[in-house]
């Protein structure tokens, strides 16, 4: 997390951890709010490049989003508070927030796998 002294912006980074195969750290995804205040609440969602490429380069600028990225890599829940709180659940907190929705594609073009009927 890094904040700014004379504005009110909050980047986050997430990162691996090194649990995955490599076991290096590796960036999943970079995210800013601006204006971030106390009882701020809401969602950023994470792209960037595919995991495991074989363009390095590209991943990075990608997950902070120097290039489009190709990928969804995840999605952070944010909620600001002036006191430190504990004990809330998420559904909790997101309970007003949940509606129900439906996505409707067309497919244009598929391939039938015949060890996936």
């Amino acid at each position: 997390v890094s904040v700014s002294k004379t504005r009110q912006n909050v980047r986050f980074e997430v990162w691996s951890g090194g649990n995955n195969l490599i076991g290096e750290e590796r960036l999943i995804g970079e995210t800013s709010v601006y204006a971030a205040g106390p009882g701020r609440m809401e969602w950023k969602h994470l792209y960037g490049g595919a995991l495991q490429s074989n363009y390095k380069k590209s991943e990075e600028q990608m997950n902070r989003g120097r290039m489009t990225p190709s990928t969804y890599r995840g999605s952070l829940f944010l909620r600001f508070s002036s006191r430190p709180t504990t004990g809330e659940s998420l559904r909790e907190v997101t309970k007003t927030k949940i509606r129900r929705g439906y996505l409707q594609v067309k497919l244009y073009r598929g391939i039938y796998l015949a060890g996936f009927e």
